[in-house]
């Protein structure tokens, strides 16, 4: 079975109608029965009072005289009414009965007396007289009410003033009745009852049948026109309305809606063959520029290719004479050619220099070469770094003391031992200390510190008190043949160094960070992974 919000509208609303008209009738209903309850039981009470007021007065003759047997005899007149299954009549302030009358012992002889007026073969019925229900039920208390309904009965008592020739005392006639008649009025009513809203509810239903047509016929043409749209994909069909409610203003809105859209359809079919047209003129001028790019790569790939065979094929054919000259001047230098002057020396050492830089940007340009085209390769081995940065630092010590530079090292004792290159990080821990050293003055410190975090990663910070750099240059400062105002002025260099350090570290999957200030030095902080991946 769907669930009720599954439903269709018309369900929901049948199902609406009946459970108020269902729930408005059923309360209605109650309360009606419930109030009729009440009324009989007050009427037949009022009548029970009315009877035990004739009782009384009829029985004050036989009280006046003490004749119990005319009491008696009075009362069985009650059994004249089916309803009524017994009567007592007290004496003495309800203390003593003077006489009773009891439904279920009246067959053969009159027992509706006291048990001395009876005959001895009558005194063994009226013992079982104590035995009934109806003996056993207690009097009833007039601090309380003069009436009194039970499950099974209503018991009334009525108090009355008598005389015996000498005295006024006190009486009581109570009067016990069946509920047959209240029951069968009550079956009654509740048949009448459910009748009646068998009835109500059919009429309501097949009234409230009759009036949804109002409600769900609309609303089943705006669904049956929407899906026609859909389907058809024509949104020239409108939906027709029925009436100015809130179902009529809904098919105006939704007429409105296809208004709009259907001009909009059309506005974006013409928009749509536009940009199509335009979209295949365009394809047409990007497959011609996508040809060109292409063979422009290839000739850029081939340049690029021709480059690198030439930039290689140069240096080494610059490195031979290189080789040749600077050996040829460590022999003058030597003193194999004879004594040199002071001037001499002096031209010799210039040339030395020289030569030196031009060989060490050579291998600057081979490096970088070789990096571009993916033929640099690491060959790892397990070194102690603490002792690469030591002999480093010695290498470094003469360029220090010539500039008369401190040169601190700041190592804890551990172990540093690493998985590097140990060539390639000489060269990358080199590179950072010699140009601390380099745009360093005279008097200047620089601190080497190597320390291990807690992140398994070694960490070699460089601090310099040297010239520093801005901002901005710390943010250029690994771009190739990049070098700041203030190192041009300090020193002479090809700006290829930092990049070259930076695409090594890299590929030892460390990083390379630089902190610095204009004039107040710089720091480099050199970060490997103890083990790398």
């Amino acid at each position: 079975m769907r669930p009720i919000r599954d439903w269709s509208i018309k369900r929901k609303l049948s199902l609406i109608v009946i459970l108020s008209c269902s729930l408005a009738a059923l309360l209605a209903f109650l309360m009606f029965i419930i109030y009729e309850k009440e009324v009989i039981k007050k009427e037949m009470a009022s009548g029970l009072l009315i009877q035990a007021e004739i009782m009384c007065s009829l029985c004050e003759a036989p009280l006046e005289f003490n004749v119990p047997k005319d009491a008696c005899d009075i009362l069985e007149k009650l059994g004249k009414d089916k309803r009524i299954i017994a009567a007592r009549l007290y004496i003495r302030e309800d203390r003593e009965i003077f006489a009773l009358y009891d439904r279920a012992l009246t067959e053969g002889e009159s027992i509706n007396s006291p048990i001395q007026d009876f005959k001895p073969e009558i005194v063994e019925d009226l013992k079982e007289l104590v035995k009934t229900p109806v003996y056993n039920i207690p009097p009833l208390d007039h601090e309380d009410h003069d009436y009194r309904f039970s499950r099974d009965y209503i018991q009334v008592s009525k108090l009355f003033d008598y005389s015996d020739g000498s005295s006024i005392h006190k009486g009581k006639m109570e009067i016990i009745c069946d509920l047959t008649e209240l029951n069968r009025r009550l079956i009654n009513i509740i048949f009448i009852t459910i009748l009646v809203l068998i009835v109500s509810l059919t009429l309501a239903y097949l009234l409230a049948m009759r009036l949804m047509r109002m409600i769900t016929e609309p609303v089943l043409l705006l669904s049956r026109t929407a899906e026609g749209i859909s389907n058809q994909g024509n949104y020239s069909i409108r939906a027709q309305s029925q009436g100015n409610d809130e179902i009529g203003q809904l098919i105006h809105v939704f007429n409105d809606m296809l208004d709009q859209i259907q001009e909009r359809d059309t506005a974006l079919i013409k928009a749509r063959e536009e940009l199509e047209d335009r979209v295949e003129r365009r394809t047409a001028e990007l497959h011609e520029a996508n040809e060109e790019l292409v063979q422009a790569n290839e000739k850029l790939m081939e340049l690029d290719r021709m480059k690198s065979v030439f930039v290689s094929q140069a240096s080494h054919d610059l490195r031979t004479p290189l080789t040749t000259i600077k050996l040829n001047l460590d022999n003058l230098m030597r003193g194999v050619g004879g004594g040199l002057t002071d001037k001499q020396q002096h031209v010799l050492d210039r040339a030395q220099g020289a030569v030196n830089r031009l060989t060490n940007l050579i291998n600057d340009v081979l490096d970088l070469n070789r990096i571009e085209s993916g033929r640099m390769i690491l060959e790892k081995t397990e070194t102690p770094f603490d002792t690469l940065v030591k002999n480093v630092v010695k290498e470094n010590q003469s360029a220090a003391d010539q500039k008369k530079i401190t040169l601190q090292k700041v190592i804890q004792d551990d172990s540093y031992k690493i998985k590097v290159d140990a060539g390639k990080m000489e060269r990358i821990v080199g590179e950072l200390i010699g140009n601390a050293i380099k745009y360093t003055p005279e008097n200047g410190r620089v601190i080497i510190n190597l320390t291990r975090n807690d992140n398994h990663r070694l960490v070699l910070s460089i601090t310099d008190t040297g010239i520093g750099m801005s901002a901005q240059d710390r943010l250029r400062i690994w771009e190739r043949f990049y070098r700041t105002a203030e190192s041009q002025k300090c020193a002479i260099g090809s700006g290829l160094g930092l990049s070259i350090v930076k695409e090594l570290v890299e590929m030892h999957e460390g990083s390379l960070a630089v902190e610095s200030e204009l004039g107040k030095g710089s720091t480099f902080t050199l970060n490997l992974p103890i083990q790398p991946k």
